[in-house]
């Protein structure tokens, strides 16, 4: 059994890896500060031959790297691999080893979030508008004059999507 650890914390206990590319990978993992965070789908692993770093992403078709070995080899790296190793943490238990896969946080941008929130009210009745006087307005021949369709559906519909009365809705349009 082999026990790779990342900053005090056991990372993976296995049986040794008969491939060289995953000892390479536990080797990348187990010295610590090699893998880094760039995004929620980006890691850079720094390369254990040269200064540099890979960038490893996860994509759609699966999770991808920039080496060499990844480019004209095709199948898992080691710097994929070792980023699956920091991302999977074991721990020691009373009831055993138990491994739990460490939960990447996603910052919210709250900025962007509240200027939707404000900019929703405003595209929504412009939207609404443009839709309503798509519709066409039926003659009147007989009766008193009544609101115009435009205007009853316009309130109608902002009634229920806002809950402002007819009233306040018909000053919005």
């Amino acid at each position: 059994m082999v026990t790779y650890k990342y900053h005090g914390r056991i990372l993976v206990t296995m049986q040794a890896a008969k491939n060289p590319r995953e000892l390479r990978s536990k080797a990348i993992a187990d010295q610590g500060n090699q893998v880094n965070k760039v995004n929620d789908r980006s890691f850079k692993v720094k390369s254990q031959s040269g200064n540099g770093f890979y960038e490893v992403k996860e994509t759609k078709e699966g999770i991808t790297c920039d080496c060499p070995d990844f480019v004209y080899r095709g199948g898992k790296c080691k710097h994929i691999a070792a980023t699956r190793y920091y991302l999977q943490v074991e721990k020691d238990t009373p009831g055993g080893v138990v491994t739990e896969k460490v939960h990447l946080t996603y910052t919210q941008a709250w900025n962007a979030y509240n200027e939707a929130q404000k900019s929703e009210i405003k595209l929504f009745d412009e939207l609404l508008k443009d839709l309503v006087k798509a519709i066409p307005e039926p003659e009147q021949t007989i009766g008193r004059p009544c609101l115009s369709i435009h205007e009853t559906l316009f309130c109608a519909i902002q009634k229920v999507y806002s809950q402002l009365s007819s009233r306040r809705a018909h000053g919005l349009f």
